[in-house]
C-alpha cells in the first residue's frame, strides 16, 4: 500500500473539478438564452389560455342570462296557457250549464204562464167575496191575506215572466225629474208615517232617451227597498245631478270610481266604459235611506238572481236583478254603496241624450 502513488488522486481530483466548472459556464451561456426563451412561450401561452379562459367565463355567462331569460319567458308562457286552458274548461262548463238554464228556463216560462191565469181568477173570486157581503173581523183578515199572497204570486210570476223574454223598450225623450215626481208623489200616500222623504233636484236637468214606464219600475223598486231597510221609520233621500263622463272613468279619487269605500258597481267599469262610447255625461239618481245598511258579503250578489237580503217571505230576489238588465240596456249603470248602521245609496246612471241604438 505504501509503494502507490499519492499524487495520482490529487491529480484526478483537480481535473474533474475543472471539467465540471467547465459544465458550468457552458450551461450559464448559450443554453441559458434558450430555457428562458421557453419559459416566455409558456408565460405568454399561459396568459393566453387565461385571456380565453375570462372571454369563455363572460360568454358562458351571457348564454347562461339569455337561458333564464328564455326559461322565464317558456315558464310564463306556459303558465298563460295553463290560465287559457282554464277559462276555456270554465266557460265550456258555463256554456253547458246555461243551455240547461236556458232549457229549464222555458219550461219553468211555460209553467209560470199557466200559473198566473189561475192566481188573476183566485184573486178576483176573493174580492168578490169581500165585495158582496159583509164579513168578521176573522173572515176579513184571512181573506185579506189570501188577496196580498196572491197578489205576491202574480208579482213573482210576472218578474220570471220578464227575465224569460226580451222585452222591447218603448224609447222616447225622458224627463227624469218629472217620472221621480210622479213616483214619489204616489209613494208617498203609501209609506210609513215615520218615515221622511227629502229630494234635491237638479234645475234644468237634460233628458235621457229612455222607456218611461220601465225607468219607473227601476225607481219603485229601489224606493220600496229604501222603505223596507227603514222599518222603524227613517230618512229617504232622492237627488238628481249630471255628471260628467272622466270623472267617473278617469277622475283620481272620485267617489264613484273608488273601490275601496264599499262602491259596487252592477256593470264592471271597463265594460260600461265600452258600452257607453260618445256619452259625455250623465244623469245620476242617488236614492239613499238611514237604514241598517248592507253588509260587505252581501253586497257582492244583491244583483244575482233570487238574491235577497230580505228576511224569508218578503223578498223574491227579483227586482234588482230586472233593475239591472233594465238599466244595462239603456247603456246605464247602477252602483251602490253601503256599510252596516250608515244605510245604503243605489246611484242610477242614464246616458245624457243618447238614443240607444
Amino acid at each position: 500500500m505504501s509503494t502507490f502513488p499519492k499524487d495520482i488522486p490529487n491529480g484526478r481530483h483537480s481535473g474533474e473539478t475543472g471539467d465540471l466548472a467547465s459544465l458550468n459556464r457552458c450551461n450559464l451561456t448559450g443554453p441559458a438564452t434558450e430555457s428562458e426563451f421557453l419559459l416566455d412561450e409558456l408565460e405568454l401561452a399561459y396568459r393566453q389560455l387565461e385571456t380565453l379562459l375570462v372571454e369563455s367565463k363572460k360568454e358562458t355567462d351571457v348564454t347562461y342570462r339569455e337561458l333564464q331569460e328564455k326559461n322565464r319567458r317558456l315558464e310564463k308562457q306556459l303558465s298563460e296557457l295553463q290560465k287559457v286552458h282554464l277559462e276555456l274548461k270554465e266557460s265550456q262548463n258555463q256554456l253547458v250549464h246555461s243551455n240547461r238554464l236556458a232549457a229549464m228556463g222555458q219550461l219553468a216560462a211555460s209553467i209560470v204562464h199557466e200559473i198566473k191565469n189561475p192566481l188573476t181568477v183566485i184573486c178576483l173570486s176573493i174580492q168578490l167575496l169581500l165585495s158582496k157581503r159583509k164579513h168578521d173581523d176573522w173572515e176579513l183578515q184571512k181573506l185579506n191575506g189570501a188577496v196580498k199572497q196572491t197578489e205576491r204570486l202574480k208579482e213573482l210570476a210576472d218578474n220570471m215572466l220578464f227575465l224569460s223574454r226580451k222585452q222591447v223598450a218603448k224609447m222616447s225623450p225622458t224627463k227624469i225629474n218629472t217620472v221621480l215626481e210622479e213616483l214619489l208623489a204616489f209613494l208617498d200616500k203609501v209609506k210609513d208615517k215615520n218615515i221622511q222623504i227629502k229630494t234635491a233636484f237638479a234645475e234644468n236637468l237634460p233628458q235621457t232617451y229612455a222607456d218611461p214606464n220601465q225607468i219607473q219600475q227601476v225607481f219603485m223598486n229601489l224606493v220600496m227597498n229604501a222603505f223596507d231597510a227603514m222599518p222603524k221609520g227613517g230618512l229617504l233621500t232622492v237627488t238628481t245631478k249630471v255628471v260628467d263622463r272622466t270623472s267617473i272613468f278617469e277622475g283620481q279619487g272620485s267617489s264613484l270610481n273608488s273601490t275601496d269605500k264599499g262602491i259596487k258597481h252592477t256593470l264592471p267599469l271597463d265594460s260600461w266604459k265600452e258600452l257607453s262610447k260618445g256619452v259625455k255625461h250623465f244623469i245620476c239618481v242617488e236614492i239613499s235611506d238611514s237604514g241598517g245598511g248592507i253588509p260587505e258579503d252581501k253586497l257582492e250578489n244583491i244583483f244575482k238572481p233570487f238574491f235577497s237580503t230580505k228576511s224569508e217571505g218578503k223578498g223574491t230576489g227579483l227586482g234588482l236583478t230586472i233593475c239591472r238588465g233594465i238599466i244595462e240596456k239603456h247603456k246605464g249603470n247602477i252602483a251602490v254603496m253601503s256599510s252596516p248602521g250608515e244605510g245604503s245609496t243605489f246611484s242610477v246612471f242614464l246616458p245624457v241624450g243618447l238614443e240607444p241604438s
